[in-house]
């Protein structure tokens, strides 16, 4: 038997009260606007060169978390270190676009065009409001994000920053990452049941596939403080991950 996961450190707030600024863009690098942004419980709306400012926000010497949130995308978490001037950040958005969809009962495998793929475990879907069973057709929301590419720290879910199993701090060196969201055909918003992963097989980088070591470990992101967390690990077959 193994141990179990450790209480999630959370980082030490360094509170700070300043401006924040920034610009966002669509996946065409086309100003976005509408979009919401919100730094605590401040937010404000790009107009239309997907410009954003807000005064006197609330955030944090080394960890400011700022979202946006617009429709058609996925969630966009940044995390960013504030100064007491005017902190300017610029955003990607991701589009969401339906990968395939699954029999919440039977489980079954979707695939990108990259070769990177979700499969879901049969009987392992549940309803996020109140994780009561799902059995329905489940619409599989997938993204494959490349580390390799130019305009990576504009896109990267959160930072690079990162808390191991042992509560260590460090920054991460990415071979792939998935954006993965669940729904059922109603619109309600799904999850995998406790117990019950899913495996996730990412295609990695033709640059980094020779130093791509033979097993890793997955990180997903912890939404409410924007930092990575060791959870799982990942086998090298061929040129993909699989977790």
């Amino acid at each position: 038997t193994s141990d179990p996961d450790p209480t999630p450190v959370v980082p030490t707030a360094e509170p700070i009260t300043a401006n924040i600024q920034g610009n966002i863009v669509d996946e065409n690098n086309q100003p976005a606007s509408a979009v919401q942004v919100k730094v605590g419980s401040q937010s404000a709306l790009t107009d239309q060169k997907g410009y954003f400012r807000i005064d006197n926000a609330s955030l944090d010497k080394k960890n400011a978390l700022v979202t946006a949130t617009k429709d058609g995308y996925f969630k966009v978490f940044r995390l960013f270190s504030a100064n007491a001037g005017t902190n300017q950040v610029k955003i990607k958005l991701i589009k969401k676009e339906l990968s395939g969809t699954i029999q919440a009962s039977t489980g079954g495998t979707t695939s990108l065009s990259n070769g990177s793929s979700v499969k879901l475990p049969a009987n392992g879907i549940v309803k996020d409001e109140d994780g009561s069973a799902y059995s329905g057709t489940v619409l599989v929301y997938a993204a494959y994000i490349n580390p390799a590419n130019t305009d990576i720290s504009q896109v990267v879910p959160g930072s690079f920053s990162a808390i191991d199993k042992q509560g260590r701090t460090m920054v991460l060196t990415s071979y792939g990452m998935l954006a993965v969201e669940l729904y059922s055909q109603s619109g309600e918003k799904l999850q995998l049941k406790e117990g019950f992963p899913a495996t996730l097989t990412t295609t990695i980088p033709a640059a980094a596939q020779a130093s791509a070591p033979a097993t890793l470990p997955l990180w997903y992101l912890d939404e409410s403080v924007g930092i990575w967390r060791e959870e799982g690990s990942a086998t090298k077959q061929g040129n993909k991950y699989v977790g």
